[in-house]
C-alpha cells in the first residue's frame, strides 16, 4: 500500500462534542441505562480522538467525561443565553470586549479541531462554528427538512404520520437548516409510543450514523449529498406542543385522548403544560383517563356518572366521549395563564411507560343507570 493511502485510511479527526442541555436529562428510570452517557462513551471509542467535550457548566456529564480521560470545556454563559441576545451579541463586535469571552475562543481555536459534533445543543455564532476544519455537524432526532425545531421526539410520538427518522446536518446561522449530510434508517415505532421512547430510540441510533460520516470524512470517501427538496411540513416548538395539551371530548376520538395522555402524562416534560380537560363545567388538569366503547347515555363533554372501582380512578367523573365514555381523574385547577418558559436551567423527568387504557364491553355505574353489554361491574 503506497504511504499516502496508508496515513490516509489510518487518519484520526480531531473531535470537539457538544452534548447540549436540551436533552433529557433525569428520563432513565431505575435499573435503565444513561444512554447519554452511553452515547458520549461510544463516540470515543469510534476510532477518533475526542480533544474536548463542551458542556454547560454543571452538567453531570463532566464526570463521565473524566472517568473516559476526555477534556471538559465549560461553556460561557453568552452561549447559554437566549439566541436572541446570543445573536446580538456575536453579531457585533462587543463580545470581544470581554476578556475572559475572548480567552474562551482562544483556548478553543488553540485545539485545533478538525469537526464539532452535536447533539441536544443551542446556536452557535459563526466566530465559533466555523473554527474546526470540517466546521460543525448536528444530530437532529427527527427527519429535515420536514420537522426542524425543538422537541422532535415529541411531535414523531404524537404525529405518527411524520416520517420517523434522524438527520446529520451541517450547522448553519439558523437552527436545522444546514445542508443534509446522512439519515438514519426508519425507526420502526410501537403502537403506543411515548416521546422517551422516541428519544431513547434516535441516541441509539446518532453513534453508528455519527461513526460512518467520520470515517467517510477521515478517508475522503464523502462525495456531495443530494440535495433534499421540500421544506418543513411541521416545526416542532414548546408552543405548538402545548397547544395539544388539552383534551376535546367533542371532537378527540378514543386514540387522540389514549394519544395526549401518553404525551403529556405518561412522559412528564416539565417545559410543557400538563394534560387538561373539561370536568364539572371547569378546566382542570387530568391526572388519568381511561376510555370505554360502548352506547352510553349523552352528549359528547357531557358528565354522565361516577366511576365505582379501584383507585385511583374511584369516584371519579365519566365522561361522554365519541366512541363511548372516559374516566378521567381530575387535578388541580388548571392554570389557563401557563407561559412557556424555556432556560437552560429546565430538566426533563422521564414518565412511565403506561399501555393503552381502552376497554371494551364494561358496565358503568351511570347517574342514568347501566349501560354497556358486559357483566363486569365498575
Amino acid at each position: 500500500m503506497p504511504e499516502a493511502a496508508e496515513n490516509q485510511s489510518s487518519r484520526k479527526l480531531r473531535l470537539a462534542v457538544y452534548l447540549g442541555w436540551f436533552r433529557w436529562e433525569n428520563w432513565n428510570e431505575e435499573g435503565e441505562r444513561d444512554y447519554s452517557r452511553q452515547m458520549l462513551a461510544e463516540i470515543a471509542s469510534s476510532g477518533h480522538s475526542i480533544r474536548v467535550v463542551l458542556l454547560r457548566g454543571g452538567d453531570r456529564l463532566a464526570h463521565t467525561a473524566r472517568e473516559l480521560d476526555l477534556d471538559v470545556l465549560h461553556l460561557p454563559p453568552q452561549l447559554c443565553a437566549p439566541i436572541r441576545e446570543s445573536k446580538a451579541l456575536f453579531h457585533s463586535r462587543k463580545w470581544k470586549d470581554d476578556p475572559k469571552l475572548a480567552q474562551w475562543f482562544e483556548r478553543f481555536a488553540a485545539l485545533r479541531i478538525d469537526l464539532g459534533l452535536i447533539y441536544a445543543g443551542g446556536w452557535l455564532p459563526p466566530q465559533l462554528r466555523e473554527m474546526p476544519a470540517h466546521g460543525f455537524v448536528n444530530f437532529h432526532p427527527g427527519p429535515l427538512p420536514e420537522l426542524p425545531g425543538y422537541m422532535p421526539e415529541f411531535f414523531l410520538a404524537f404525529h405518527r404520520g411524520l416520517n420517523p427518522i434522524g438527520t446529520l446536518h451541517q450547522v448553519a446561522e439558523d437552527i436545522d437548516s444546514g445542508r443534509v449530510l446522512a439519515q438514519t434508517p426508519r425507526l420502526r415505532l410501537p403502537a403506543f409510543t411515548t416521546p422517551k421512547d422516541v428519544g431513547i430510540a434516535m441516541q441509539r441510533l446518532c453513534p453508528p450514523l455519527v461513526k460512518r460520516y467520520m470515517d467517510d470524512l477521515a478517508a475522503d470517501r464523502l462525495r456531495r449529498s443530494p440535495r433534499i427538496t421540500g421544506g418543513a411540513v411541521f416545526r416542532a416548538g414548546i408552543t405548538a406542543a402545548a397547544a395539544e395539551s388539552g383534551i376535546d371530548w367533542e371532537r378527540d376520538d378514543h386514540r387522540k385522548i389514549e394519544t395526549r395522555q401518553r404525551c403529556f402524562c405518561c412522559s412528564s416534560w416539565e417545559t410543557l403544560p400538563p394534560l387538561h380537560a373539561t370536568l364539572d363545567g371547569e378546566v382542570r388538569e387530568v391526572l388519568a383517563v381511561e376510555t370505554y366503547r360502548g352506547g352510553y347515555p349523552g352528549t359528547p363533554g357531557q358528565r354522565i356518572g361516577v366511576y365505582r372501582g379501584a383507585a385511583p380512578f374511584n369516584g371519579a367523573p365519566v365522561i361522554r366521549t365519541l366512541e363511548g365514555a372516559a374516566v378521567a381523574v381530575p387535578g388541580r385547577k388548571y392554570e389557563k395563564g401557563w407561559q412557556v418558559s424555556v432556560t437552560p436551567e429546565f430538566i426533563i423527568r422521564a414518565g412511565r411507560r403506561k399501555k393503552r387504557t381502552e376497554r371494551k364491553g364494561v358496565t358503568l355505574c351511570t347517574d342514568r343507570g347501566a349501560a354497556g353489554s358486559a357483566s363486569a361491574f365498575i
